[in-house]
């Protein structure tokens, strides 16, 4: 079914001289039967070396999303946070990723939502809503995104998975994904938060070995060009993240930085994302880009083979990556798995600080902005431990410039046991309310300390 919708937004366009003039340009409204590409770049005409890339200068207008009135009739949940006028994301922000990243606080990630995969072909003949709830998450409302928006998050990460929502060998998008999934965007910039829009678990269609990479290519050329073109006119608050954890799944490196062929491949992939953005039109000439490391990871092997892709727009790129540390505490369930952390155990303080203190070393202190784009400890019923880890760990990273991305899955139970799932959820997507207000407040404390005071925490 075709969705349809209406948006109302006023653009004004500063001229890069510094005049300004008014002008209304609205959101596209609908979305062509067809999605159409461009013409795709064969796997034969990459050129080998990734940093062989003409450089240039491209000067675009910037363009200005004004802030939309948004209410919610329904009582504000505790902790709510509106920033004062100050802290608002505005788009002369955009002038350079490092400028973006001094301005804007912590993010959340819709996930396990357009990125769930029902693993069988039934997936191509499911409808845009179904493919968005397949692993249990609601149908994403308006009202999900400006409760996450109130709550004081200024960044919205949209997961997609490309590949289930392809109609033919040519790897073209249906129309009614496209469709659902810029409602959700435009969900998110009438919130006045930067969005990132990504490809993500489409490992079905993307390798990054030899055998087999050429068809990748052509996959992930077509898709980035649709994606591209689709968005193009779109403000310079939709950021586009190439891909999210590359790897191969399954195999035995697979979280331990993978083989000197895949980091090399992942290199080509970056930047055949950057070539197919920059060549697309609009405001992608100088839209920001995030490019991850081997699955996104921290470690001495995948920063040491990562190459920052040459783009001929100065200072756009961000380099994404993922950390849920310490692991036992974070991220693993089961046996081992650890439900206290504290901020007075040098241990417990170390395993968050070498990973940030790495990824300033290699690429924040030489001029390469980073953004976190997940992490997250999951629920073991231990909110105070978990506030507490959030707090610090927003406030390690801000201290480094680096802004964080909460992973929330939706997932609402416990993860104590062998065989549960992992609970990141902290907003309760069914009621839209804040789940675990206490450590979101203790989040968004560590990088907003002039205006938050979380009880227990120094400031």
């Amino acid at each position: 079914m075709k969705l349809i919708f209406i948006l109302i937004i006023t653009l004004t366009l500063l001229v890069a001289c510094g005049d300004s003039t008014d002008s209304e340009n609205d959101l596209p409204l609908e979305t062509p039967e067809i999605v159409e590409t461009l013409e795709l770049i064969e796997p034969e005409e990459l050129v080998e070396n990734v940093e062989n890339v003409e450089n240039g200068e491209n000067e675009e207008d910037i363009a200005t999303l004004d802030i939309l009135d948004i209410h919610i009739e329904e009582e504000q949940p505790q902790f709510i946070y509106i920033p004062p006028e100050d802290r608002v994301i505005h788009e002369q922000f955009f002038d350079s990723a490092e400028h973006l990243i001094e301005n804007i606080r912590v993010g959340w990630n819709l996930g396990n939502t357009f990125d769930a995969v029902p693993w069988d072909d039934n997936m191509f003949s499911m409808l845009p809503t179904e493919l968005e709830t397949i692993w249990g998450n609601p149908i994403t409302t308006f009202e999900t995104i400006a409760t996450v928006s109130y709550a004081g998050f200024d960044v919205l990460r949209v997961p997609v998975t490309w590949h289930k929502a392809l109609y033919d060998d040519d790897y073209n998008i249906r129309a009614d994904w496209m469709e659902r999934i810029t409602e959700v965007v435009n969900y998110g910039l009438q919130n006045n938060m930067v969005v990132i829009l990504n490809t993500h678990h489409d490992e079905r269609i993307f390798t990054f070995l030899d055998d087999g990479l050429d068809e990748s290519l052509r996959a992930f050329t077509a898709i980035w060009q649709q994606i591209s073109a689709h968005f193009a006119d779109y403000s310079h608050m939709l950021i586009f993240e190439g891909l999210n954890e590359p790897r191969t799944p399954g195999s035995p490196a697979e979280w331990s930085g993978g083989t000197a062929e895949e980091r090399h491949n992942i290199n080509i992939f970056n930047q055949l994302f950057v070539d197919i953005v920059r060549a697309s039109g609009g405001n992608n000439g100088d839209r920001i880009l995030m490019v991850p490391t081997h699955a996104a990871a921290i470690s001495d092997i995948t920063f040491a083979d990562f190459v920052l892709p040459t783009d001929i727009a100065e200072n756009r790129l961000i380099v994404s990556l993922h950390t849920y540390a310490p692991y036992f505490f974070a991220l693993h369930v089961g046996n081992d798995s650890v439900d206290t952390w504290s901020a007075d155990n040098a241990n417990d303080r170390n395993q968050v600080i070498w990973g940030l203190d790495m990824a300033y070393d290699t690429f924040v202190s030489n001029g390469i902005p980073v953004i976190i784009g997940e992490m997250g400890a999951v629920n073991r019923d231990n909110t105070e431990s978990r506030a507490e880890w959030a707090n610090f760990f927003a406030r390690a990273a801000k201290d480094i410039n680096i802004p964080v991305v909460w992973w929330d899955n939706g997932g609402l139970g416990l993860s104590l046991n062998p065989g549960d799932g992992e609970n990141f959820a902290i907003i309760d997507r069914n009621n839209n309310t804040q789940l675990f207000p206490e450590i979101i407040a203790a989040l968004i404390a560590g990088t907003e300390e002039d205006y938050w005071v979380f009880s227990g925490m120094s400031q």
